[in-house]
């Protein structure tokens, strides 16, 4: 059961980087939190461009729609636990159908960090390629605020993906109001972007997932 719950929970954390910061918002103590980030367009948020998991299957994570830095990434994922798809049913981002699961969100993808989107619009820092150890991304919530900080940022190339060792920034996400997840940890590279994901779940257990992109950036 620990399996298929952390696959599902990473499809959605795939699909909404952390889209569940968009319920009860009531604004930003941090002031770069919601300024859009900057930089260039890049090849990674394009039109067609796709997303894989080692691993996991029958789903499909794929950039459908892009007006210059913004894109939209449509998920489909087919579930067959009753438990996780009455999970799904009360996620409002997504439309299940049978055990068909799908929903889109939109992401600020450039060449100088990765944005997620929240409900009433605002782009919320994911990672900044620049940023520094112990920069802190915050947005306000009624339940508990939803923090993103940045615990590592690499000097060397001391983190192993696919065939290489790569230089990181590394942010812990806490606030999450998904039942059972204590934190989420983004791994992401300057030019591979979103390379890895951390689940860490309230009974100590953790997931980990490495995520490739058809298309890098430049």
């Amino acid at each position: 059961m620990m399996k298929t719950r952390s696959n599902f929970l990473f499809v959605l954390a795939v699909l909404l980087m952390a889209g569940l910061t968009s319920c009860d918002i009531f604004g930003d103590d941090s002031k770069s939190a919601t300024e859009p980030i900057g930089g260039d367009p890049t090849p990674m948020g394009s039109v067609g461009n796709t997303f894989s998991i080692p691993g996991m299957s029958d789903e499909v994570i794929e950039v459908t729609q892009s007006d210059g830095s913004v894109s939209t990434i449509e998920l489909t994922a087919t579930i067959t636990d009753p438990v996780l798809l009455d999970m799904a049913e009360q996620l409002s981002f997504l439309e299940v159908n049978g055990n068909q699961v799908s929903g889109s969100k939109k992401f600020r993808i450039t060449s100088n960090g990765i944005q997620s989107y929240t409900k009433d619009g605002k782009p919320f820092t994911m990672v900044d390629y620049g940023a520094k150890k112990g920069d802190t991304y915050t947005l306000k919530r009624s339940s508990s605020d939803l923090v993103r900080k940045v615990t590592h940022k690499s000097t060397d190339d001391d983190y192993s993906w696919a065939f290489f060792m790569i230089k990181t920034v590394q942010v812990e996400e806490t606030g999450q109001t998904m039942p059972d997840i204590s934190k989420i940890k983004y791994i992401a590279n300057h030019r591979f972007g979103l390379v890895g994901y951390e689940i860490h779940f309230e009974d100590g257990s953790q997931k980990t997932f490495t995520i490739f992109s058809d298309l890098y950036n430049e």
